[in-house]
């Protein structure tokens, strides 16, 4: 057994560690002691906790298995029911959430495992309501269906485990303080004969290849489509947006101007998502902002719309340095509605 003791703002955490198996997987807990006054019963928690720092400064090998984690009340002994707030299904630092039900008892234990590789999440079949923002759910152990994806909807191995996912783009949040619009994926999950699908991950990119700041595609409404561009064999990002959605709720200045590129470097995060890095723009179409469909031939990458009205773009806006021979032709499609 192993005790790392972390410090931290309002809180002692016990990091405890419990090395019986093997090097890449262990047994893993620590205590919160709650130092504020709780008003009354029935107080919703939410704490940021980085698991990551944790298994870092512990020294240990393998990742946080998400699926792993839960809460103890130390003053009953007894499983207290949590929610995971949407960071875990892309990092090992989110939010752990329950209901403090009587307000003298502020010392809990969290608990959770490693793993050799990072699973993705899949719905509890039981996720209590907190009071931070909760989403609606199912709250069954049987599978069950979830409403069209409005804007690009295809089957594509994004994970890289040799099974097709679900992605997907959209508009509107999930969840208070989660990103307006964005990228989707759903893994695929369980039984490989099945198509059954994890919870929403959302796709993130990167300004440039070094950069460690990951953002989200979050201009509003907006057009994306996935596609090996530069023929290495990984799905690549082109994406656009609507006028008047970029310049109310959007943080990417004038995004609806081009049509973005994001070539797949082969890495992935910490939850075990392709990482994108922004390699080129395309001078968009004026009054019109989308769907971006491309079709991909052995010669020529192009993005077209379903019909054949394509003309050449007037001119591209290069990022950085990727000018080799795999940097795809630069074609517009001519198609879509009028961009408001």
């Amino acid at each position: 057994m192993k005790i790392i003791r972390i410090a931290e703002v309002g809180l002692t955490l016990a990091l405890v560690i419990n090395m019986a198996r093997a090097a890449e997987m262990a047994n893993c807990s620590f205590r919160l002691r709650v130092t504020s006054p709780l008003p009354c019963p029935k107080n919703p928690m939410d704490p940021m906790i980085d698991f990551g720092a944790m298994l870092r400064k512990a020294g240990l090998n393998g990742v946080l298995d998400p699926r792993s984690i839960w809460v103890v009340n130390v003053s009953t002994g007894q499983t207290v029911s949590n929610a995971l707030s949407e960071h875990f299904t892309y990092d090992d630092k989110g939010r752990v959430q329950w209901v403090i039900e009587d307000p003298a008892h502020t010392k809990y234990e969290i608990r959770f495992q490693t793993a050799a590789r990072r699973f993705p999440l899949v719905s509890r079949s039981d996720t209590p309501l907190i009071g931070t923002g909760d989403l609606l759910r199912y709250n069954t152990d049987a599978p069950r269906p979830f409403p069209p994806i409005a804007r690009l909807s295809r089957l594509i191995d994004l994970t890289g485990d040799g099974k097709p996912d679900l992605a997907g783009c959209g508009g509107y949040a999930y969840a208070p303080g989660s990103p307006f619009s964005g990228i989707f994926c759903y893994p695929r999950v369980g039984d490989p004969e099945k198509f059954q699908f994890g919870d929403l991950v959302r796709v993130r990119y990167l300004e440039k290849s070094d950069s460690k700041d990951f953002k989200h595609f979050t201009p509003g409404y907006i057009h994306a489509d996935i596609a090996d561009m530069n023929r290495d064999g990984l799905p690549d990002i082109a994406f656009t947006a609507m006028k008047k959605s970029a310049h109310l709720w959007g943080n990417m200045p004038d995004v609806h101007k081009s049509i973005h590129l994001y070539l797949n470097t082969g890495r992935q995060d910490a939850g075990g998502m392709p990482m994108f890095v922004l390699s080129d723009r395309l001078e968009h179409p004026q009054d019109w902002w989308g769907p971006v469909l491309r079709w991909i031939s052995t010669k020529t990458a192009r993005l077209i719309s379903p019909s054949d009205r394509c003309f050449a773009a007037k001119r591209s806006v290069p990022i950085g340095a990727r000018t080799t021979s795999k940097t795809p032709t630069r074609k517009v499609g001519r198609c879509g509605r009028p961009n408001p």
